[in-house]
């Protein structure tokens, strides 16, 4: 029996272990950030927490449409409801939140963290007690990529004694979800299910039905040992397209879908597993066995673009993308208090092990054959690989206390990496081509930080950020062996941070100086797809501020700012026909220089309401730098834009009543010129529902 097998047998299902809390009800699992003491004054770097009842006030959408509130990160939508997040933090491109690890409970959530991190994966934001960003040198804890930064969504947990949750949602366009949170805790026990059903009919008319379970338990047999294991199962089907807009279509009908016969089919299983051991009042030990197992088949009509027309014509046939995931990892760390002289210690060390394997067909459904060129999934194989890596890293940081006031945190992490592509002649033949790449990493960093009391902390840090190349970039479809570099930087940050009675805020300086940055391509990547795969000099520089102020006559004001003015090549590309193209200064693509948000916020006696602003400035999409955009709607620049939402809440006794207006004055405006056209913004949508807790 082959090791595949074997691993599904075994349940190729894992994904998050976690482990950090004494109390059973709180899940122990591993965070994003130690929670010794203050959080902040260990991340060692930019850090946003979205509470518990921010997400409440918010309602949003997604943890996309969550995301966009925080500083230094910019979403883009083409779906209207954020089912395959594109987050880009500090200018950096948001294709696919590649360039951003992104967790669940401490575990990797993309369906191939190496083979293929393009996220047409998110867990419902129903799910979600708290978000974490963490940008900075901290994130050398985790890998593989966290060039841009490292995401945590933290699930729910069962609340003490016997509790139970129950929300129903309705919404225009034929949107409605139903949730189920019930769950039983003591001081060494806990059990819980969480049960989530959504269905709508879309944006640009791509229906969609989600089902979402969670099941999890915990145990603390003992004062030494706490043990959590958390199970779920995603269900997703929706009619979601890759064909956007050409410029006429855009213009004529901003709603338009041509692609009818468009599917996309999302099925994962997940199970984690935590244990954590206590050695001494000052060591302990915590150990994530994680993994997961998805199938991702995409199903698209094919297409051409028609000149003369200005529009997009169907061929009335399909192709399909159909892959399998399996991911497996155990990430084990110990953390040690120690004392050396009149400093104190606080060492962070672990292991992770992780093995990934991907399959690969693509199958085209031809009206020669004896199916329905729309509907079937049965035609001719046209691709058919396996991708797998085999990773383990090793990282130690050790945050060292020389005075009260004043700390230094070096550390580092070690990547090796081994990639194979094997190419088969057909399906379940001999293979053809098998090819091996691998590499080695050393990825250092130092953090610094100086407190003034609660009124102030000065921190900065220097860390070498690291991504690797996805194996189909790697290894060519041909089976040679590209010999691309992992995409590698140096990335600076110094802010300041701190808290008043009623102020608190948060301003930094970014600078991301990359000397082998990857351009992929890509057909997600919009215009990036007409470039080759390759490197070169980029810099990236800004500001980010974050403030929270409690105002008079209990009203609020959350509202941040990023600014970078400069997201720029700082060298030559080559084109599709490999000829040098000049596009040093260039600015990058999808690195708007402003993004602002705003919410204003009232809250006394059970009513909680608020009016929120989101505005991004112009970007460019591709990296020429078109003014003007193409007539296909692939290139060109976006117009600038501004959404108004608003938000309500009603909680009396056990029942709460919320409702939400989002794009309140229904502006149009494109959001996207990729993966293959104009997305457009979503419109006006309102929902109103209401939990009711028992």
């Amino acid at each position: 029996m082959n090791k595949f097998v074997q691993l599904k047998r075994l349940g190729s299902i894992l994904t998050t272990l976690s482990m950090l809390s004494a109390q059973p009800q709180e899940m122990p699992q591993i965070d994003i950030v130690t929670t010794r003491g203050d959080t902040t004054s260990f991340t060692g770097g930019s850090y946003t927490r979205i509470s518990e009842e921010a997400l409440a006030q918010l309602q949003p959408l997604s943890t996309q449409d969550a995301l966009r509130t925080t500083p230094g990160v910019h979403v883009v939508e083409t779906d209207g409801y954020g089912f395959y997040p594109r987050i880009g933090i500090r200018g950096l491109n948001p294709d696919m939140s590649k360039k951003v690890l992104i967790l669940e409970d401490g575990a990797p959530v993309q369906l191939g963290p190496f083979i293929d991190p393009a996220a047409y994966y998110s867990p419902p934001v129903e799910r979600m007690k708290e978000i974490e960003v963490l940008k900075g040198s901290s994130s050398l804890r985790y890998g593989p990529s966290t060039i841009g930064g490292a995401i945590n969504y933290i699930t729910k947990r069962p609340e003490k004694g016997t509790s139970g949750h129950l929300t129903a949602v309705a919404g225009n366009r034929g949107y409605r979800s139903v949730g189920l949170d019930f769950g039983v805790a003591t001081d060494t026990t806990s059990a819980s299910v969480s049960m989530l059903r959504k269905e709508g009919e879309g944006w640009r008319d791509m229906p969609f039905t989600v089902n979402d379970i969670v099941a999890r338990g915990s145990i603390t047999p003992n004062e030494m040992h706490s043990f959590s294991v958390k199970a779920s199962y995603y269900d997703q089907s929706a009619n979601h397209t890759y064909i956007g807009l050409t410029d006429k279509e855009y213009r004529h009908n901003p709603l338009l879908n041509r692609a009818d016969h468009d599917h996309m089919k999302v099925e994962r299983f997940g199970l984690d597993i935590n244990h954590r051991a206590w050695i001494s009042d000052r060591a302990q030990v915590q150990t994530l066995i994680y993994g997961n197992n998805a199938h991702r088949d995409w199903f698209r009509e094919e297409f051409s673009f028609n000149a003369a027309t200005g529009q997009n014509e169907m061929e009335g046939w399909r192709s399909g993308r159909v892959r399998e995931f399996s991911v497996a990892g155990v990430d084990s760390r110990i953390s040690l208090d120690h004392s050396m002289g009149d400093m104190e210690h606080y060492l962070e060390a672990g292991i992770r092990p992780q093995y990934e394997r991907m399959q690969n067909n693509r199958i085209d459904v031809h009206d020669t054959l004896d199916v329905n060129p729309l509907t079937s999934t049965q035609g001719l194989l046209r691709e058919h690989d396996t991708r797998e890596v085999h990773n383990v890293a090793v990282f130690a940081m050790n945050r060292i206390d020389i005075t009260d006031n004043l700390r230094i945190t070096p550390g580092a992490r070690f990547e090796y990496y081994q990639q194979t592509r094997t190419h088969h002649q057909k399906e379940y033949a001999p293979v053809s081509i098998e090819t091996t790449s691998d590499d080695a990493v050393f990825i250092p960093g130092i953090s610094a930080g100086y407190t003034f009391g609660d009124a102030a902390e000065v921190f900065g840090g220097v860390h070498r950020g690291f991504a690797p190349p996805r194996v189909q970039d790697a290894i060519d479809g041909a089976g040679n062996e590209v010999k691309l570099k992992a995409e590698e930087s140096v990335n600076y940050e110094l802010g300041v941070r701190g808290a008043l009675d009623w102020l608190r805020y948060e301003l930094t300086g970014f600078i991301y100086d990359f000397d082998n940055q990857i351009i992929a391509a890509s057909e997600a990547g919009g215009a990036s797809a007409t470039q080759n795969t390759n490197a070169g000099k980029s810099l990236n520089q800004g500001v980010e501020t974050g403030v929270v102020m409690d105002l008079p006559a209990f009203f609020s004001l959350d509202a941040n700012w990023t600014w970078v003015p400069v997201a720029e090549f700082r060298s030559d590309l080559f084109n599709s026909d490999n000829e040098q193209v000049t596009f040093d200064g260039n600015r990058l693509p999808y690195a708007p220089k402003h993004t602002v948000n705003t919410r204003f916020g009232f809250s006394t006696g059970g009513i909680t309401a608020g009016i929120s602003l989101t505005a991004v400035s112009s970007q460019y999409t591709d990296h020429e730098n078109l003014s003007t955009g193409t007539p296909n709607g692939r290139a060109g620049k976006i117009d600038g834009y501004h959404v108004w939402n608003s938000d309500i809440s009603y909680e009396v006794g056990r029942v709460r009543v919320f409702g939400t207006a989002k794009n309140i004055e229904d502006a149009r405006y494109i959001s996207s010129r990729s993966p293959r056209g104009i997305f457009p913004g979503a419109g006006r949508t309102f929902m109103i529902g209401s939990t009711v807790s028992f």
